[in-house]
């Protein structure tokens, strides 16, 4: 328990007040910065898989025989590739080899369907 004689000292120092409301707002600024971070960390993960998404569409249409194409990226490591020039045999297995070396997924989890005009 703090003595009363405390608290009767603690109203005779000047500015007091002014300190107490300043630590009182960077507490609560901590707190809601703190519950930011804990919700962010979804989103965190969801634009880390958009830019892994992105990067590996512009790394296949890059290649030879393969057009504009759409990478989607599952939690479950299966990736679905929508591309122009998939129709050849030759461009969907190039696009499942290429897949397997950047991501390192079997071919079993690659998907490639041609993409209509």
């Amino acid at each position: 328990m703090i003595p009363v004689k405390f608290y009767e000292n603690l109203g005779k120092i000047p500015y007091i007040r002014p300190i107490a409301v300043i630590a009182i707002i960077a507490a609560i600024c901590l707190i809601l910065s703190g519950m930011n971070e804990r919700t962010d960390g979804g989103t965190d993960v969801l634009s880390a898989e958009t830019q892994l998404e992105a990067r590996l569409a512009s790394v296949l249409s890059a290649m030879d025989g393969v057009g504009e194409c759409r990478v989607m990226i599952n939690a479950d490591e299966g990736v679905l590739i929508v591309a122009k020039g998939a129709e050849d045999i030759s461009v969907r297995l190039e696009i499942i080899r290429a897949v397997r070396a950047l991501l390192g997924v079997e071919s079993e989890r690659v998907e490639v369907l041609a993409m209509g005009d």
